[in-house]
């Protein structure tokens, strides 16, 4: 995929945000109580997080982070875009 793609973003974001975020979303969205939705992230969600997700921020073309407000990284990635829109490859 990384071959057909101008550019990537990766929202780098810890792992303790990262459950909580998905905990939460588990529970209000998706009906799951936190027992399944704990086992689910221990068992499915973590290993292919640590398996493809983090080493794929190695290629990103710019890392922000997940912990700032929606606007800063929209900000960001407007920013991004204006000064790397003559290049293509942007990496």
């Amino acid at each position: 995929i990384r071959k057909i793609l101008d550019c990537s973003i990766f929202l780098d974001v810890p792992p303790d945000i990262c459950i909580v975020r998905r905990l939460a979303r588990d529970y209000k969205s998706r009906g799951r109580n936190i027992e399944d939705a704990v086992k689910q992230y221990l068992t499915h969600v973590r290993p292919m997080s640590i398996e493809y997700v983090i080493p794929s921020k190695q290629y990103a073309s710019i890392v922000l982070s997940g912990c700032e407000s929606e606007k800063y990284v929209v900000e960001k990635i407007q920013q991004f875009i204006l000064t790397t829109q003559n290049d293509c490859s942007c990496s």
